[in-house]
């Protein structure tokens, strides 16, 4: 048996064009691969935020939105 040990890899963007700020952040983590996963506490900070956040997990984990600023 060959174990590979991958190495860890995390991005994260902001970037403010105009009126909104976009967030987003992903890493290369295998464990929620191809997974629905509804984390309690980004929902919690989302709806503070008053943001519609987006969850991908198809290659590791990614979670990206955007915030109009007033």
């Amino acid at each position: 048996m060959l174990l590979q040990k991958i190495k860890k890899k995390n991005y994260v963007t902001i970037k403010k064009e105009l009126e909104n700020l976009f967030f987003d952040y992903q890493d290369n983590g295998e464990t929620s691969i191809n997974k629905d996963i509804k984390p309690k506490l980004i929902h919690q900070l989302c709806l503070q935020l008053d943001v519609q956040y987006n969850i991908t997990t198809s290659n590791g984990f990614q979670l990206s939105f955007i915030k109009k600023q007033l």
